[in-house]
């Protein structure tokens, strides 16, 4: 039930989501996986100090890792060597994420695939900003959007920290319920929801307001990008 981890499903070579990966939500509705990798197929070590190629999980986790772990250098490269916030590298893979499966996140893809390219070029432009914020608190930040942008990708993420008494099967997780809205022109846009209720987990994301998740995003396409300029 970790709130604060990167948890990841497994795809082939061409993007199409394993039969052994596991798909959400988690108990309470969260979100579940955060991404996806390359799971099938690997090239990976063996028994007798060999390679062979093997499926699962298990292969997809270090691809994930190790990505992590460059990203996490880098960062270090750009910023005298500091440690990279555990939330923005989990905001920076899974915003950078290619969308697979139904637009938007769902419950087989999570955010979708794993980009590791498009994660450090988002780190290298310094797309991303850090704050804190009160009880009752409202946070403002001013995005300057490039001429000719095809699509815009919004993520609020932060730690959440452990509930104050031993959760039941079903028991709402999240602490801190902070709530992401973006506003383009005059038109008030809301953070991408799946149902987690029975029956409704292969529906499209709608647009609601999120109280589950301590993972937010807000995709605009170009068309809907037309009302900033």
């Amino acid at each position: 039930r970790a709130k604060n981890a990167i948890h990841v499903g497994a795809v082939t070579h061409t993007g199409v989501l394993t039969e052994f990966s596991s798909l959400g939500p988690q108990d309470d509705g969260r979100m579940f996986p955060s991404i996806c990798a390359k799971g099938y197929n690997v090239w990976s070590t063996g028994p007798g100090n060999d390679y062979m190629y093997m499926n699962g999980t298990s292969q997809t986790c270090p691809t994930v890792t190790g990505t992590a772990a460059l990203l996490s250098e880098r960062y270090a490269q750009l910023h005298q060597g500091q440690e990279i916030p555990s939330d923005l590298l989990r905001a920076i893979l899974a915003n950078t994420a290619t969308d697979a499966g139904r637009p938007g996140p769902d419950f087989q893809y999570g955010f979708g695939i794993m980009n590791g390219e498009k994660a450090a070029i988002a780190l290298e432009n310094q797309y991303h900003a850090q704050d804190a914020v009160a009880k009752g608190e409202n946070k403002q930040l001013t995005i300057q959007i490039p001429a000719g942008c095809q699509e815009l990708r919004v993520m609020l993420v932060w730690n959440d920290p452990p509930s104050v008494k031993a959760d039941e099967w079903g028991d709402r997780t999240l602490v801190n319920d902070l709530d992401l809205s973006l506003t383009v022109g005059s038109t008030n846009y809301l953070p991408w929801v799946c149902d987690p209720t029975k029956g409704n987990l292969l529906k499209n994301a709608v647009r609601n307001s999120d109280h589950l998740n301590n993972i937010e995003q807000i995709t605009l396409t170009a068309h809907e990008l037309q009302g900033a300029r």
